[in-house]
């Protein structure tokens, strides 16, 4: 699941906090395990070359398991934005600035 803050909404967090309280709630009764990723996209590694955080990673003996859940993380990443009905996708070098198909002039 994925939870986007919105300012302009008028509902802050309280959205987000009834969903995940209620996702809480759902895997105790179930008696499922629940792993919870917080991540804040405005800052969180837009300057990082994620093939080299992999390798130095890779390098220092961090356990496969959580070496390829940080690679799936950053792998391959897309974002939608929707702005009443309209829906606009970039891949994750448009996040960053780098537009891969455009001309050098």
């Amino acid at each position: 699941m994925f939870y986007s803050f919105v300012e302009d909404r008028g509902t802050g967090t309280r959205n987000a906090f009834f969903t995940l309280s209620m996702i809480i709630e759902i895997a105790i009764e179930m008696k499922k395990d629940l792993y919870l990723c917080f991540i804040d996209n405005s800052k969180a590694f837009d300057r990082v070359r994620h093939d080299e955080l992999y390798k130095i990673l890779n390098s220092i003996d961090i356990d496969g398991k959580d070496l390829r859940t940080v690679r799936n993380l950053y792998w391959d990443q897309t974002a939608a934005t929707r702005i009443d009905d309209e829906i606009s996708v970039t891949d994750a070098s448009m996040e960053m600035g780098l537009d891969l198909n455009a001309k050098k002039t």
